[in-house]
């Protein structure tokens, strides 16, 4: 008799490879720059609501990535969720104004310094997952959209809950 098992969401596997690296030197990297970059983006979301944006772009980002490549590419690592945070960073820095009396074109510097931090940072090395990088911008992108659009929730209550 073989074992009943429940089918799985298909976010699951899609923050459980969030969590998978293929070695300490892989780790390293996504905590280096994913600290800096989750740390902006909580500076200007909370803790709680920005964490849980950059876990809901980076979720989209693979489960857009394994759409587009195929069910048997594998994808491992926190660098979506990274590409995501810097995303999500850009659209929102550019869409509320990063500083007050801004020229249009200088208001375009968050969009153009992320576009550069993911072709300088992610497009490189053998082992790169290139799709898992663009997309998971791409999502934190339009979630830096939606988020800079509706507003960030800023009662203790709203960002402890976020963070649950």
């Amino acid at each position: 008799m073989s074992p009943v098992t429940a089918p799985l969401s298909p976010l699951s596997p899609s923050i459980t490879a969030l969590t998978l690296h293929a070695d300490a030197a892989h780790l390293l990297g996504n905590l280096a720059f994913g600290s800096f970059f989750a740390w902006s983006v909580s500076r200007y979301c909370g803790v709680g609501f920005g964490w849980l944006a950059i876990v809901v772009a980076a979720a989209f980002g693979n489960i857009v990535n394994v759409s587009v490549l195929g069910p048997d590419h594998r994808s491992i690592g926190a660098s979506t969720a990274v590409f995501a945070a810097l995303g999500l960073l850009s659209a929102y820095l550019w869409r509320r104004g990063f500083r007050s009396g801004a020229t249009r074109r200088e208001r375009m510097a968050p969009v153009v310094a992320g576009l550069g931090l993911l072709g300088f940072t992610g497009a490189g090395g053998t082992n790169t997952d290139v799709g898992a990088h663009l997309f998971g911008f791409v999502a934190g992108f339009g979630v830096g959209l939606a988020v800079a659009r509706l507003g960030v929730p800023r009662s203790s209550v709203a960002q402890l809950g976020s963070g649950f």
